[in-house]
């Protein structure tokens, strides 16, 4: 494997982090009363 797939890789991992994160947060906010 080469070095740019495996930064191939990372970066999928990271974007479906930033996902995930991102929709934590919107559900955070739900519950969270005004």
């Amino acid at each position: 494997m080469t070095i740019e797939h495996h930064i191939e890789e990372l970066r999928q991992i990271v974007a479906e982090l930033a996902a995930a994160i991102a929709e934590l947060d919107t559900l955070l906010e739900n519950m969270a009363p005004d």
